[in-house]
């Protein structure tokens, strides 16, 4: 697995405790990447690089050979760089590997939901309030300064 989220979600000791609940059953985790987040930070939550990705697949299954036989799901979500990836990108011509799209947002009820969200967001950041659904507060004191 390849995590990315913001810095305070992946550090948050729930998502550790469910990282090592899932290594205690074997699987593997690929750690995130530190750069420019998506919420203004700083800091390690990037989805590590893809060209490093194909490295350290490439390096565990010749190393170890636990897959032979086996297929994995890749789920890139909304997290390549660049996205999409452009067809002759190395990830698709993994063997055992197949790259789905994240589709969490393709039912109208989602849409509309994120939508609402958004609007509701952008009409308090036009009268000056504070943003109703901004995930790290603290990031709109930064930015007021």
């Amino acid at each position: 697995m390849a995590p990315a989220m913001n810095v305070h979600m992946y550090e948050h000791p729930a998502v550790q405790q469910n990282m090592l609940t899932l290594q205690r059953f074997g699987y593997h985790f690929i750690e995130p990447g530190e750069g420019f987040l998506a919420c203004g930070y700083v800091a390690k939550g990037r989805l590590e690089e893809p060209e490093t990705i194909v490295a350290l697949l490439k390096e565990f299954w010749q190393e170890k050979k636990p897959l032979a036989g086996k297929k994995i799901l890749v789920t890139a979500l909304d997290v390549t760089d660049p996205e999409p990836l452009p067809p002759e990108h190395e990830l698709y011509a993994l063997p055992n590997c197949t790259i789905a799209p994240h589709i969490a947002s393709a039912t109208i009820d989602t849409r509309n939901a994120m939508a609402r969200l958004c609007a509701n967001n952008l009409l308090a950041g036009v009268k000056g309030d504070p943003l109703p659904n901004w995930v790290n507060p603290e990031v709109a004191v930064k930015r007021r300064s």
